[in-house]
C-alpha cells in the first residue's frame, strides 16, 4: 500500500518553518483568548469542524496556530505557507519517507497512484538517491510511465537476476514502448552458474528511451547488457552500456528487425571471453552516432540476412568491424579508431 506522508522527499515539497502547537496550547489560547481557533489533537486538523472535548473549532486554516522561530510570535499560520497535497501522477521511491522503498512494487501498484496509464494520462516514478536492490526480482516498465532517478550516481537499481532461459527472464529490467529511464544506474550481477544474463531485454516491439543511464551487467555464461528482440527499436542518448563476462560478452545485441538508435553514448564489452560491442542480427539496423564502441573482439557484428549497422562521427576501439553469413558489412564515415586515426568513410580495419 502507498505510504502517508505530509511531507514530501521531494526539495520543491519541503515542510514550511512554522512550528505546529500542540493542542493543549490551543486549548488554553481558546480559555484566555475567547474566539480563538482551537487545534485538535496532536495538531492534527481537518477540512470540517473538528471538535476537541466537545469544544467546536474553525475550519482548516483557521484552526492554526503557528510559532514563527524569526519573530519569536504566535499567530494564526499563513496559508501559503503550508504544505499541499502530494503532486498527481508522480510516486516516490526513497529508503525512507516516501511512497514506496522498491521500484518493483511502486511500478505493480501504479493504478493506485495515478491510474490506468495512457497517452492522456502519463506517470512519473522518481527514485530518491541510495541503491534499491531488488535480488531476484523484476523490474517490469510500463507504458506512459517514466522513471527518473537522482543522477546515475545517486541512484542504482541492482539485481542477480539470471540462472538459465528464455532471455526476457533473466533481465533485471524489462522494457516497454512510450516510457523512458533516465537519471540512473542498473546493474544485474550474477556470479554462478547462468547460462545467460541480461540488464535490459527489450521484447516484441517494445522501444524505451533511455536517457543518461548507466547499466551493467556482469557473470559467467554469455552476458548481453542489451538485448532487443522482434522489432525492438530503443534510442539510447548520453548512456553507457557495459557488458563484462567470463564467457561471451555483448554490449547490446538485437535481432529480428530491429533498429535502435545510439547518440552521445559508449557501448563497451569488456569480459574476459570473446567481447562484441554492437551485435546486429537479422534485418536489424543499428544507428551509432557520436558514440564510442568498444570490443576487442570485434567493435561492430553485422550477422546474418538483411543486418546492417551505420556509424557516423564515432570512435570504434578495439577489434574491426565485421560483416558475416550474409550480414552487410558496416558503414562508417566519420570514425575514428583507438590511435585516432580518422577514416573518413570506411571503417577502421
Amino acid at each position: 500500500m502507498r505510504k502517508s506522508a505530509s511531507c514530501r522527499v521531494a526539495k520543491e515539497r519541503r515542510c514550511p518553518r512554522a512550528v505546529l502547537i500542540p493542542s493543549i496550547v490551543a486549548l488554553v489560547l481558546y480559555v484566555l483568548l475567547p474566539g480563538q481557533p482551537l487545534m485538535g489533537q496532536g495538531g492534527i486538523v481537518s477540512d470540517g469542524p473538528l471538535v476537541l472535548d466537545g469544544l467546536p473549532t474553525a475550519s482548516l486554516m483557521d484552526a492554526l496556530v503557528c510559532f514563527d522561530p524569526a519573530t519569536g510570535e504566535l499567530g494564526q499560520c499563513d496559508p501559503t505557507a503550508l504544505p499541499g497535497p502530494p503532486p498527481a501522477k508522480i510516486a516516490w521511491v526513497a529508503q525512507s519517507g516516501g511512497d514506496y522503498t522498491s521500484p518493483v512494487t511502486a511500478l505493480t501498484d501504479v493504478g493506485t497512484w495515478c491510474g490506468a496509464p495512457s497517452a492522456a494520462n502519463p506517470c512519473l516514478l522518481r527514485i530518491a538517491p541510495g541503491v534499491y536492490d531488488v535480488g531476484s526480482g523484476q523490474v517490469e516498465m510500463q507504458p506512459y510511465v517514466d522513471m527518473q532517478g537522482s543522477g546515475q550516481h545517486n541512484t542504482t537499481i541492482k539485481g542477480s537476476r539470471c540462472l538459465g532461459s528464455p532471455w526476457f527472464g533473466v533481465s533485471l529490467v524489462l522494457g516497454a514502448s512510450n516510457a523512458e529511464l533516465r537519471d540512473l544506474t542498473i546493474e544485474n550481477a550474477c556470479t554462478s552458474g547462468s547460462v545467460y544474463t541480461a540488464a535490459l531485454y527489450n521484447a516484441s516491439s517494445d522501444s524505451p528511451r533511455l536517457t543518461r543511464v548507466t547499466i551493467k551487467a556482469s557473470g559467467p555464461g554469455l552476458i548481453t547488457t542489451i538485448h532487443n528482440n522482434a522489432s525492438s527499436s530503443p534510442t539510447l542518448t548520453n548512456v553507457n552500456v557495459v557488458a563484462s563476462g567470463s564467457g561471451t560478452s555483448e554490449g547490446m545485441y538485437s535481432y529480428n528487425g530491429c533498429d535502435p538508435v545510439v547518440i552521445h553514448s559508449t557501448i563497451a564489452a569488456v569480459g574476459t571471453g570473446a567481447n562484441y560491442g554492437v551485435f546486429t542480427k537479422t534485418s536489424s539496423d543499428a544507428t551509432i552516432e557520436h558514440s564510442t564502441v568498444i570490443g576487442s573482439s570485434n567493435t561492430i557484428v553485422n550477422d546474418s540476412a538483411g543486418a546492417t549497422a551505420d556509424i557516423f562521427a564515432s570512435r570504434l576501439i578495439g577489434g574491426p568491424t565485421l560483416g558475416q553469413l550474409g550480414g552487410t558489412a558496416p558503414s562508417c564515415a566519420g570514425v575514428t579508431d583507438e590511435n585516432n586515426t580518422f577514416y573518413a568513410s570506411a571503417c577502421p580495419p
